[in-house]
Parts: structure tokens; sequence; C-alpha cells
């Protein structure tokens, strides 16, 4: 998995939440439907952090 590509449908992430589809995206970040693995693949929604590369840069 390359920085800043969406995970696809079947990723599993730390050996325990399975992906199921993307809900949204927005500047910050983007959040996934999951099945929790270690709960009975009860449903849970991950958020992964992905700050716009585009941003302002800061000024002190």
């Amino acid at each position: 998995m390359t920085a800043g590509s969406e995970l696809t449908p079947g990723t599993l992430v730390d050996r325990r939440y399975r992906i199921q589809c993307t809900l949204g995206r927005g500047g910050f970040g983007r959040t996934y439907l999951a099945a929790d693995e270690r709960r009975f693949n009860e449903l849970c929604v991950l958020k992964e952090f992905v700050p716009n590369s585009q941003a302002d840069p800061v000024v002190g």
C-alpha cells in the first residue's frame, strides 16, 4: 500500500479490521466501514488521517 492510496474492500487493517467500503473522504482523511474480526465481525467505522498535501505552509 502506498501513501495516500485508498483502502480497498477486503483489505485487513492491523490483522483485525476487514474493510467493507469507503464511507467518505475529506480534506483530512477518509472513513471506512469495517468488520472487526475479533468481535464476531461486528461493524465499525475506521478513520484514516490523510492530511491534504496541497495545504498552505504554516506561517509563524
